[in-house]
């Protein structure tokens, strides 16, 4: 059954907002977005999330080079051949959403979860000293791969073990955090 719908009107416009059974009764951003440029996007968020989306961008783009950028749902979402993660700016707090990160465990331990069936997650940050770098690259890592291990499914049993090795270390020698590691072995 669909949900109902119903008009969300404020000073700045209106929008459509879905509610009923499942859905969460937060008021919701239905407006159009306030842009379609990323750069244009960040500079108009909120003082609070600004810096926070700033770098959780920077991040990202960082970790993922190959992801686009697009504005969706007012939010600066960043995805490969599908949706994979968006940046949210909000008067309080920024939040970092993966579109599908029910399917990702460290995901669904750590992000808020509106209802348990979704298959989106959030994590909130209200300041950037909120942020470990090493989880959000592991999650945004994990969502990036989670999209391409479901394209290419069908084609993985193809592949020789031996050549899955060599990916998984290749993989594992970029995800390394080598100045963790130095600090590590110095100790």
């Amino acid at each position: 059954a669909m949900p109902a719908v119903r008009k969300l009107e404020n000073e700045r416009g209106s929008g459509t907002c879905r509610s009923g059974p499942g859905v969460p009764s937060r008021r919701m951003d239905c407006r159009p977005s306030r842009t379609k440029n990323p750069d244009l996007w960040l500079e108009t968020c909120p003082e609070i999330s600004r810096p926070i989306c700033e770098t959780l961008r920077e991040w990202i783009n960082a970790r993922e080079p190959d992801l686009t950028e697009s504005i969706k749902w007012n939010m600066l979402c960043s995805s490969g051949r599908k949706l994979v993660c968006a940046l949210g700016a909000f008067k309080k707090y920024a939040g970092l959403t993966f579109f599908r990160g029910g399917e990702i465990p460290e995901a669904q331990a750590l992000c808020d979860q509106s209802s348990p069936t979704a298959s989106v997650r959030t994590l909130r940050f209200a300041s950037i000293d909120a942020m470990d770098l090493g989880v959000i690259r592991r999650l945004v890592h994990a969502a990036v791969l989670l999209g391409l291990v479901l394209l290419a499914a069908p084609a993985a049993q193809l592949i020789p073990l031996p050549a899955l090795a060599a990916i998984l270390m290749a993989v594992a020698v970029r995800m390394a955090e080598w100045d963790t590691f130095g600090e590590v072995w110095r100790a």
